[in-house]
């Protein structure tokens, strides 16, 4: 299914940004962002399809083959992350399949789960949370918030 058909040009431009909304604040949380953050966003970007959210692997999927566009377009766009998530959820919200809904929504935070695990040091194979900065926790706890995640 494209989803993408099933939104208009702006609200789908909004919706590839939640990704990079995600990855921006929490990469900077904690005063820096690494080159592993980063590499931590592509190698999701590229590993689209693991995810079980259709609209998640499609809107990776842009972001992976329109990279250039979609950067240049998000870093024009004036909106906070909070404004821009805020927004995207109301936009979700709209969407008739709330399974979809939920499943597109955990895979952007779980993006930024892993974005914030590649920055600190690895404690142990069984439990990164304690790698994760104060601030990148505050962050995500944030983005599950305006997530409206339960």
């Amino acid at each position: 299914m494209l989803y993408e058909n099933n939104f208009s040009a702006q609200d789908w431009s909004i919706l590839c940004y939640v990704p990079l909304w995600v990855f921006q604040e929490v990469a900077k949380a904690d005063g820096t962002v690494s080159i592993r953050e980063r590499n931590s966003l592509l190698n999701e970007i590229n590993l689209n399809e693991a995810y079980k959210s259709g609209l998640a692997k499609e809107i990776l999927a842009v972001l992976m083959h329109n990279w250039s566009t979609v950067i240049e377009k998000f870093n024009s766009q004036p909106k906070t992350y909070q404004q821009g998530l805020t927004k995207a959820c109301e936009i979700l919200n709209n969407f008739p399949d709330q399974k979809e809904v939920a499943l597109f929504k955990t895979s952007m935070f779980i993006i930024g789960i892993k974005v914030a695990k590649a920055s600190g040091e690895r404690v142990n194979l069984f439990d990164d949370w304690r790698n994760i900065d104060e601030m990148e926790k505050e962050t995500l706890r944030e983005i599950a918030n305006l997530l409206e995640l339960d």
